[in-house]
């Protein structure tokens, strides 16, 4: 269901409230509104008097913050373009200050590991303990196996840690080779 609607300038606006506008009443709320050139963005649902914007407006504040509009969209298709900026601006799916945090003091970790403790077998990392689980082939996986690879993946990583997590026993490099290779 979509966010917003372009208003006919007929229905009645609901607003959360529980005040009910004829479209008489909301024209002599916003005047603006009845402008004939106005085209009057409202809440898409039943309760539609949640939000009251000018179409034009609200492109020039979304273009102003990077949405891309063409010449040739419809009004939907502005409407649609301005909720997915919404739902998903710019950088939503970067990692965050806690999870960059996170696998810095990881790193530290690692690299605060002496080279004696290392072995041959797989020693649990204390920040990278996670469940051991089967894969299809019944091999067990390292326990910081998914963090390596998640610190890897999301970009808060990068190969030389992982190498240096497979050399210190927290991975194999198989698994090592299996996330660089991914």
């Amino acid at each position: 269901m979509a966010r917003y609607k372009i208003w006919d300038k007929k229905e009645k606006i609901y607003t959360p409230s529980s005040k009910v506008y004829t479209s008489e009443e909301w024209i002599a709320q916003f005047p603006w509104a009845g402008l004939p050139n106005a085209k009057v963005v409202i809440s898409d649902g039943l309760i539609n008097g949640g939000f009251c914007g000018e179409l034009s407006q609200m492109q020039k504040m979304y273009a102003e913050q990077g949405v891309a509009f063409t010449d040739d969209m419809t009004d939907e298709e502005i409407l649609t373009a301005i909720e997915e900026f919404q739902l998903h601006p710019p950088g939503y799916d970067q990692p965050t200050v806690e999870e960059r945090t996170a696998a810095a003091l990881e790193a530290q970790v690692l690299l605060s590991i002496p080279e004696e403790e290392t072995s041959s077998t797989v020693t649990p990392m204390p920040m990278m303990a996670k469940t051991m689980a089967l894969s299809s082939e019944e091999e067990l996986e390292s326990p910081g196996f998914y963090r390596v690879k998640q610190n890897y993946t999301r970009g808060l990583w990068n190969a030389t840690l992982v190498n240096l997590a497979a050399s210190k026993g927290q991975i194999t490099q198989a698994e090592a080779s299996k996330i660089l290779n991914a």
